[in-house]
């Protein structure tokens, strides 16, 4: 590989990790059985602690990151957390400690969260930074199928196994290593001046509520599918799959749809979202939920690499590091706050059920994506010479 390829691949190595948090997910109900004392409810905090440790993580290094510390160093320090904090609990016997262990690897996966997208924004310019976001999320999704598919395996064999799939994260190191280039550092005297743009928060807002919208949808699947007998709980891994797999399509294609869409990007990933959430809320088939759920997908790879790519427009270089700070721990807070908001509508309107709150979510995500149209038809031009430059 030449120098070009080889961080091409470092940097598409570091977002491979991003979605190991849930590869513990099939190990659950098996780690309830192993410890019967504790309660289901602290058992899931071995799933969810990792991804509230990681809010605050990420913007802290995203601060850090390119001023105080080298990002490459945060990055290799994130691994070695990650790997750490990830296989301890194959040898551990009390839940505690496990939990304890499982703050480290949140720590680690914290630190290594916005870097993907930061380094991307540092590195690389116009299309080939287009190319390379829409392209991370490919290999996001990837890694979240291969590390699940792992852990399923090897909990079959015993739910400790499970954790061992951690050490994947190895091959990412070596990468990083030996192969990731250190960005120009910023000047941190410079950078104490300059603010990060209001317009970073109005974005970052926007995505974390349009997840928190979203997953009113995916973490009700397997309610969805029970409540109208579409299936078994493996219709629902299957159906959850299709919402990666439409992420995958939309990552792959992220390039030409940002070409030709440009800066109504963001719109159309919403209404995308707004779409799938709102036909698996009408489904009364497995195939109309399947496309609902490939169409969430694809809106939400949509978003991100676009957001991201605005961000890249709006801040300075000097803050970019925190920019991607907070719209990682804005993905995460939105996933965590998701079932406040179903409980909340719930008990406002005194519905009981499961579909209000999503049709809710759908009806306004549809509004948040018409309204960013009208929003980008009032601007006066385009952001930046990138969207033209996408054009040519």
């Amino acid at each position: 590989m030449n120098n070009q390829h080889q961080m091409n691949v470092s940097i598409l190595s570091i977002f491979f990790l991003i979605m190991a948090p849930a590869l513990l997910i099939p190990a659950m109900q098996s780690m309830s059985i192993a410890f019967p004392g504790v309660p289901f409810s602290t058992i899931l905090l071995s799933q969810t602690l990792p991804c509230l440790i990681l809010i605050p993580t990420a913007i802290i290094a995203g601060a850090l990151a390119g001023t105080i510390i080298k990002y490459k160093s945060l990055i290799v320090a994130g691994i070695v957390l990650f790997i750490i904090g990830g296989i301890f609990p194959y040898f551990l016997k009390d839940f505690t400690s496990i939990l304890l262990s499982r703050a480290v690897f949140g720590i680690g996966i914290g630190m290594i969260s916005p870097m993907g997208n930061a380094l991307v924004l540092k590195l690389y310019r116009d299309k080939a930074q287009v190319s390379l976001l829409g392209l991370g999320n490919v290999f996001m999704m990837i890694g979240g199928i291969v590390m699940q598919l792992l852990g399923g395996i090897l909990c079959a064999i015993g739910w400790r196994y499970t954790f061992l799939v951690h050490l994947v994260a190895i091959v990412p190191l070596f990468f990083v290593l030996f192969y990731l280039p250190e960005p120009k550092k910023d000047n941190r005297r410079s950078r104490e001046k300059v603010r990060l743009p209001k317009a970073v928060y109005g974005y970052t807002l926007l995505f974390g509520v349009v997840v928190m919208l979203d997953y009113t949808m995916v973490l009700n699947i397997s309610s969805i599918i029970a409540d109208r007998q579409l299936g078994t709980p493996a219709v629902a891994g299957f159906v959850l799959a299709m919402i990666t797999f439409g992420g995958m399509m939309a990552g792959m294609a992220f390039s030409k749809v940002y070409q030709f869409v440009s800066r109504f990007t963001i719109a159309l990933g919403i209404l995308l979202v707004a779409a799938g959430v709102g036909i698996a809320d009408f489904s009364g088939n497995i195939i109309l939920l399947t496309l609902g759920a490939i169409l969430t997908g694809m809106g939400f790879t949509t978003i991100l690499p676009a957001i991201t790519i605005e961000i890249g427009i709006i801040a300075p270089p000097a803050v970019v590091g925190i920019a991607s700070g907070i719209l990682t721990a804005l993905l995460n807070g939105g996933m965590f706050f998701s079932p406040f908001f179903v409980n909340i509508v719930q008990s406002v309107t005194k519905q009981n059920n499961v579909w209000f709150p999503i049709l809710i979510a759908a009806i306004l995500l549809a509004v948040g994506g018409i309204f960013f149209i009208l929003f980008q038809l009032r601007k006066q031009g385009t952001v930046k010479e990138i969207h033209n430059l996408m054009k040519e």
